[in-house]
Parts: C-alpha cells; sequence; structure tokens
C-alpha cells in the first residue's frame, strides 16, 4: 500500500511567484535555498497562503533566516538528547563507574553522527562485550578494492539488525566496520589483498 504524501497548502502557482521574490529580497551572504526552503515552511503553517503574505514575510528576511537556524538548533539538540537517552538506557544501572561509562560510550557513538537509534543502542552494547572499550571503527574507504569491500559486507551483519554479539558489523549511514578489539575482517586475514588499512581515530 502507498503512503500519500501530505498535500502541500503552498499551490505551484504560488510557488513559482516566490522565485522571483525571494530572489529580489537576498541580501548579501544570504542562500537562495536557505531563504525559499524557510518561507515555504512559514507559508505551510498559514490556512490560504497567498503572495501578500509571502511578501510580508520576505520585508524582514533576516528574521526568517534567524527562525531557520533556531530550528535546526533545536533539532541538533533533541538529536543529543535521543542519543544521550539511548546510550544511558543501554548501560546496567548498576554498572561501576557508571557515570564514566555513559559519557565514554556518548563520546564515542558522538564520532559518527549519522548512526541512526538502533544503531546507536547496538553500538552502546557491544561496546560493553568490548570490555567497555571503543569498538575498532574502519571505514569502507580503507578497504582496498571493491571485491574485499564485497567479502567484507558479506561476513558481516548489519549493525541495526544484530544482537548486540561479538562479531564484524557494518552501518551503512556512516560507511563503517565496528569490531572488537581483538577481531579481523576477512580482507585483513589475506595482507596482500589489503595493503591499505587505514583505521579511524
Amino acid at each position: 500500500m502507498k503512503l500519500q504524501q501530505k498535500q502541500s497548502r503552498v499551490p505551484l502557482q504560488l510557488r513559482q511567484g516566490l522565485v522571483a521574490e525571494v530572489r529580489a529580497s537576498l541580501k548579501p551572504g544570504m542562500e537562495f535555498n536557505a531563504l525559499y526552503g524557510q518561507l515555504l515552511s512559514r507559508l505551510e503553517e498559514v490556512e490560504a497562503p497567498s503572495l501578500e503574505q509571502a511578501k510580508a514575510l520576505l520585508r524582514n528576511p533576516e528574521t526568517l533566516l534567524a527562525q531557520r537556524e533556531q530550528k535546526k538548533a533545536a533539532a541538533v539538540k533533541v538529536q543529543a538528547q535521543l542519543k544521550a537517552q539511548i546510550v544511558n538506557a543501554n548501560i546496567p544501572k548498576q554498572a561501576p563507574d557508571r557515570e564514566k561509562l555513559v559519557a565514554d560510550t556518548l563520546a564515542f557513538v558522538n564520532r559518527f553522527p549519522t548512526l541512526n537509534a538502533a544503531e546507536i543502542k547496538r553500538v552502546t552494547i557491544l561496546r560493553q562485550t568490548n570490555g567497555n572499550r571503543d569498538l575498532r571503527a574502519v571505514p569502507f574507504s580503507a578497504i582496498a578494492s571493491p571485491e574485499s569491500l564485497a567479502e567484507n559486507l558479506d561476513c558481516a551483519q548489519k549493525l541495526d539488525d544484530g544482537n548486540g554479539k561479538a562479531g564484524v558489523h557494518f552501518s551503512t549511514s556512516c560507511q563503517m566496520f565496528f569490531l572488537q578489539q581483538t577481531e579481523l575482517l576477512p580482507s585483513e586475514k589475506s595482507p596482500a589483498a589489503f595493503p591499505a588499512l587505514v583505521e579511524i581515530s
């Protein structure tokens, strides 16, 4: 079953008219896409958007762009809180030196900003099975050849499909392999096929 896309309140004809208005309102250093996007976002909140409303909003483009930055900052804050909650929830309450463990795990997770919620949970659990040490992270780009990369991916499991057990895991969102300290990628076991391994620090 196809999900229907939310109908925009801003009709196509009005959108076309907005392009010229936004271009005319741009000041040095302003990006067209940023201003146009924020204007559309504001017009979506209005019951019956019009060109007059758009012109009124564009009288002060700095305010529109400041609102956009506030939204972005709020989203970053929410994301950081979510990461902290996931890490905190997946470290046992009775763990020794728990506060430091949570902070260290969060610092490791923050090195990979594109990890999704399920991947953050899995990394938190895997880090504990690794003796509460950071996992070894190897970027896809460090693999010597497409064949070696394919071999490594075939032998690994997706980070968000895993069950927290040891083994080679990978995240497509951040294009990275995650391993316990003692583990090797299949291509690392044959050095000739893997001359240029670079480990992320």
